[in-house]
């Protein structure tokens, strides 16, 4: 089932492309949230027969947090849709557990200086785990196509990005793996349909708009399924 956004004051279609390589990089991403706690329950585990009561309750916290950091991890690599959560859990159970972890070896007089780099690197943590879905929708903003009565817009990425009036496109050939656009003038640009989540909804919007583009002697879309 295809699902623009249609405007129709602005009379466009636009299509959001969900890369499948950035869902890559959240999955990296988790597992060196994991690999960073795993090494920290050590450290936990030893100090939470503590004779110091805060030591203790500063050693329970951070292990309070790899536990929460296992399961919402576990929540997050069964999730396989390209929704937008709120909530970076796994990246959030990281930096609190480093940050405890800071505050432990603080504390213990391991260091002489509270903002440490193991709480610097948690404060980071943070922030990216609270702002992930501001994050990923402004990532997701840089990657689009608007089809207008003007034209063609595709944006790949930042520094990737074509826009054509509809009269400087000779055609558009679909294949099952790579969309073309072939320009009057200049080379044509490809999109590997490989990259993306959503290749039917891609799919879908480009017949749109070789809809659109004018008649002439070459075919306006030609789909090689073969």
């Amino acid at each position: 089932m295809l699902s623009f956004t249609w405007s129709p004051l602005s009379n466009e279609i636009v299509v959001q492309l969900h890369d499948r390589r950035a869902k890559i990089a959240e999955r990296m991403q988790i597992g060196q949230n994991i690999a960073s706690a795993v090494v920290l329950v050590p450290a936990g585990l030893s100090r939470i027969h503590a004779a110091d009561p805060l030591e203790r309750m500063l050693a329970y916290g951070e292990l309070t947090a790899v536990a929460v950091l296992f399961i919402t991890t576990v929540r997050e690599l069964r999730d396989h849709s390209d929704k937008m959560t709120g909530v970076s859990w796994s990246n959030l159970g990281a930096g609190i557990a480093l940050v405890f972890e800071s505050l432990l070896q603080t504390y213990a007089g391991e260091h002489r200086k509270w903002f440490t780099p193991a709480m610097l690197t948690g404060i980071t943590s943070i922030f990216l785990g609270l702002m992930q879905a501001r994050l990923r929708a402004k990532k997701t903003r840089l990657r689009r196509i608007v089809i207008s009565d003007d034209g063609l817009d595709v944006r790949l990425s930042k520094f990737r990005k074509w826009k054509f009036a509809w009269s400087e496109i000779r055609n558009i050939e679909l294949t099952p793996r790579h969309i073309r656009i072939v320009p009057v003038q200049g080379k044509p640009r490809s999109i590997r349909m490989r990259f993306y989540t959503n290749g039917d909804e891609i799919r879908g919007a480009l017949e749109v708009a070789a809809q659109k583009v004018p008649t002439s002697g070459n075919e306006r879309l030609r789909s090689d399924v073969s």
